[in-house]
């Protein structure tokens, strides 16, 4: 299957589902823009330089990597462990020295920048695997607020005085 199949396909437009009328064209211009349009999505170039296609996503700049959870694009999982353990390391070993902007702002333009190309390439990856579109999931979106905020809420516990 090509990326313009793909982008047109039953699975997409199922997947998205009314929101498709709004996702159909920001999808095609993530494909023209790099001209992978006719590529095969198993093709692993022309899914690296759709990995590199910046398309701005409002949501992807408020909401970071529940959006990208929700949606289980590519590397959700990875960016919120990630800032989940900076956030650890600089409450327990560096004594909060990181300004919180860098566990909120770097994420949140991250995803705006790359979201839309993450979640596409995620799309094309499910379905050259199985066949198949996994459905958005809010339980993602949970083991997202699980992974990033426990840490946060225990070390919070741990440095009250009243435990």
């Amino acid at each position: 299957m090509k990326y313009e199949e793909l982008v047109k396909s039953d699975a997409i437009k199922g997947y998205f589902g009314k929101s498709y009328e709004k996702w159909g064209p920001e999808l095609q211009a993530l494909i023209n823009k790099k001209s992978i349009h006719g590529s095969e999505i198993e093709d692993a170039q022309a899914e690296k330089k759709l990995m590199q296609t910046i398309k701005f996503s409002w949501l992807g700049l408020l909401l970071t990597f529940y959006w990208a959870a929700y949606h289980n694009a590519k590397g959700w999982l990875m960016m919120v462990s990630a800032f989940s353990a900076l956030n650890v390391l600089d409450m327990f070993v560096l004594g909060e020295i990181i300004p919180n902007a860098v566990f909120t702002v770097v994420p949140s333009v991250i995803y705006a920048m790359y979201g839309k190309s993450y979640i596409l390439a995620a799309k094309a990856s499910e379905m050259s695997k199985t066949g198949a579109l996994a459905r958005p999931s809010w339980s993602r979106v949970v083991q997202a607020v699980a992974i990033f905020g426990a840490p946060i809420l225990i070390g919070i516990l741990l440095m009250d005085p009243m435990f």
